[in-house]
């Protein structure tokens, strides 16, 4: 694709000089963020690693670094006190009011899990569904929940029709970061820009319309309805949100705090656009729409369900397998999911402990052995450990800096390894 073929539809209406600022800025490398899992990891042990990191003045949560960091391969990112995401992921949660009341809140297409993760852990009264129709991607995102340790979320992989049957006129609030084009991604996956056509856009623009349609039948009166997409197009954006208005007229847009590197919309308040050249972040358009009405929040049942005080879970069983969540309805157990919330138990064959590693990332870490860098690095490569400490034998949780690592089983002054095989790394710099 030729890059002035993509510019040219956005010359209807956008500024030529703004397009030109656009350009210049989609030739810069991408911006590179993340989101604070501070439930796990505090703001002071974050800033004592002297990382030379920005955080975000309005979103305390979102933090910017240099291109030259590699993150990925950190202590911090690996035990899930921070999770790696594009900025303009971030402005979805940001703009959710947080409250003391428990919300049902479903994610239609989550994966791999930036803005459920980033709503999770700004809401955590909440109980979400993050869900996603491939499974290769829901299994992606599954993993990526479990590592933040999140107790508040449930994974699905289902066609987002099939909650139709179930979740009619449940959900308090619906996100709907749509299937698109991608273009506001094109500096960042340059793989994306090379198969951009408008032929293949328009192919997206019923599927975008049929799960705002979708998501019209499973809001709650007065709930919020969020559109979202990674794309400059009005066709996919503004349109799709016009169309939907004009068809479903029990709707209004719900407006929301603008900053000046917001471009707001000039025709659907409520709504606005994420240009790089204005953000630091990638291509975003955002709507918040709000369906007619009083919305009264349910009260969850729970009888399904026990309440552990040991670890502020309701816990129930699927399967003879042992799950805990933050917050619990019974309409939960209606659902075939890939995981609910925290594991707790290890039903394994081969298991060393009785415990999941899951439950390790979900715990507080004021009873853990706590661990120096060496040994945390030497812990997630699977090696054993041989530490003095008070601790009883058997199962105890490791940390870094306020981090839960996993699990070891201890005997005397020896630390055996419990990390899953799978999760091992060698690779860990800082």
């Amino acid at each position: 694709m030729n890059q002035t073929d993509f510019y040219s539809y956005l010359t209807n209406y956008l500024p030529a000089d703004f397009i030109s600022n656009l350009k210049n800025e989609m030739n810069k490398p991408p911006v590179k963020g993340f989101v604070l899992n501070y439930h796990r990891l505090s703001l002071e042990n974050l800033v004592k690693a002297n990382l030379n990191l920005v955080q975000d003045k309005k979103i305390k949560y979102l933090f910017r670094y240099p291109s030259e960091l590699s993150l990925g391969k950190s202590i911090f990112h690996e035990a899930g006190g921070i999770y790696i995401m594009d900025p303009s992921g971030v402005i979805i949660s940001s703009i959710l009011e947080v409250s003391n009341k428990s919300k049902l809140v479903l994610d239609m297409c989550a994966a791999p899990g930036g803005k459920t993760i980033s709503y999770a852990i700004s809401h955590p009264n909440d109980l979400i569904i993050a869900n996603d129709y491939s499974l290769k991607r829901s299994l992606e995102l599954s993993k990526n929940i479990e590592r933040m340790g999140l107790g508040n979320v449930v994974v699905t992989n289902l066609e987002p029709k099939e909650f139709l049957k179930d979740f009619s006129n449940k959900f308090d609030l619906i996100i709907l970061d749509a299937p698109c084009s991608g273009n506001g991604m094109f500096r960042k996956e340059k793989k994306m820009e090379e198969d951009w056509s408008i032929e293949k856009t328009n192919k997206l623009l019923l599927i975008q319309d049929n799960l705002l349609d979708i998501a019209n039948l499973l809001l709650k009166d007065g709930g919020n309805l969020i559109y979202s997409t990674c794309s400059f197009l009005k066709c996919e954006d503004e349109d799709r949100i016009s169309h939907f208005l004009n068809k479903h007229p029990n709707y209004i847009l719900d407006e929301f705090p603008l900053e000046d590197s917001y471009y707001p919309c000039k025709e659907l308040k409520a709504s606005i656009h994420l240009f790089p050249n204005l953000f630091l972040g990638e291509g975003h358009f955002i709507s918040k729409l709000k369906k007619k009405g009083n919305l009264e929040l349910q009260t969850f049942n729970t009888n399904k369900a026990k309440f552990n005080t040991e670890y502020n879970l309701y816990t129930f069983k699927i399967n003879d397998i042992s799950y805990g969540l933050t917050n619990f309805d019974n309409s939960i157990l209606k659902l075939k999911a890939i995981s609910y919330g925290v594991k707790i138990f290890d039903n394994s064959k081969y298991a060393k402990i009785p415990f999941d590693n899951n439950l390790a990332h979900y715990l507080d870490s004021t009873s853990s052995i706590s661990l120096d860098f060496n040994q945390a690095k030497n812990y997630l490569k699977g090696e054993e450990l041989t530490i003095k400490t008070d601790k009883l034998d058997g199962p105890n949780v490791v940390s870094y800096l306020g981090i839960n690592l996993g699990y070891v089983n201890k005997k005397r002054d020896k630390l055996k390894n419990c990390y899953p095989k799978g999760l091992r790394k060698s690779n860990i710099e800082f």
